[in-house]
């Protein structure tokens, strides 16, 4: 009895010792293939914090958070966009959240993307919006100019406070355009989402962002955002905004 408790106790003992080197090593492997990863990969970091100056409801504060970051490694690219804003008077009466994350696989001229979207909204009394889709577009790339138009098939749901919910199924057409120097640049970017079976069911989402100071970490930005639904009972949220950005960029090896 005493030999099979002194053997159940060195086994317990060899196997808490094989954990802990098996945690060892597995922390050890994620390490190398961060290290890896960090090498290979490219990083792109762009955010900037505003505050709102004007927008389309009444004279109010508020703010605004906008951000691009992304994961690129050779031809394929893993982007993440947000954009938050928050409104008060005398009490917070706008709470917007829209974050869509982005699959995509470039070539020179095509690329082809898998999307997924997130909306909440307060001043809409939307829980939940989500939207996944899948499509495809051209690129036309100059010096300082860049230009992509892209089409996708999404399907929507739509969960409200009230417990009612709404589903559809929507063309996606997206313009994106950037034009860059040093010092300044200016870029937009707009969706035009009519529903399949109903084309005066329309989204209208997108910004326009000028930064100054384009070529240092720290610039100044000045946005201007839109979030258009033509059958919601307010059917545009509109912001003008002005802030500070930072951006950075690590680029892997080739």
């Amino acid at each position: 009895m005493v030999f099979f408790a002194i053997l159940l106790f060195n086994f317990k003992s060899i196997y808490k010792l094989k954990k802990e080197k098996m945690r060892l090593l597995l922390i050890t492997i994620l390490l190398i293939c961060c290290q890896f990863l960090y090498s290979q990969v490219k990083i792109k970091i762009d955010n900037n914090l505003s505050g709102i100056i004007s927008n389309s409801q009444t004279n109010s504060t508020g703010l605004n958070f906008n951000g691009l970051n992304s994961l690129e490694w050779k031809n394929l690219s893993l982007s993440s966009s947000t954009a938050y804003s928050n409104r008060f008077n005398t009490k917070l009466f706008e709470h917007e959240l829209l974050q869509r994350l982005n699959l995509e696989y470039d070539s020179i001229r095509w690329n082809s993307f898998l999307s997924c979207q997130y909306n909440y909204s307060l001043i809409r009394k939307i829980d939940y919006d989500g939207v996944v889709g899948l499509g495809s577009g051209i690129k036309f790339d100059k010096s300082v100019a860049k230009l992509s138009i892209s089409y996708s098939f999404i399907y929507q749901t739509t969960l409200f406070r009230s417990q009612s919910r709404s589903e559809s199924f929507r063309h996606s057409v997206r313009t994106k355009f950037k034009f860059e120097k040093p010092v300044i640049s200016l870029s937009f970017e707009y969706y035009y989402q009519p529903n399949v079976s109903d084309f005066k069911d329309v989204i209208v989402i997108g910004q326009t962002k000028l930064v100054l100071f384009n070529n240092k970490p720290f610039n100044l930005v000045i946005q201007d955002v839109i979030n258009y639904r033509s059958l919601s009972s307010v059917k545009t949220i509109h912001n003008l905004t002005i802030g500070a950005g930072y951006k950075f960029t690590h680029t892997g090896k080739k």
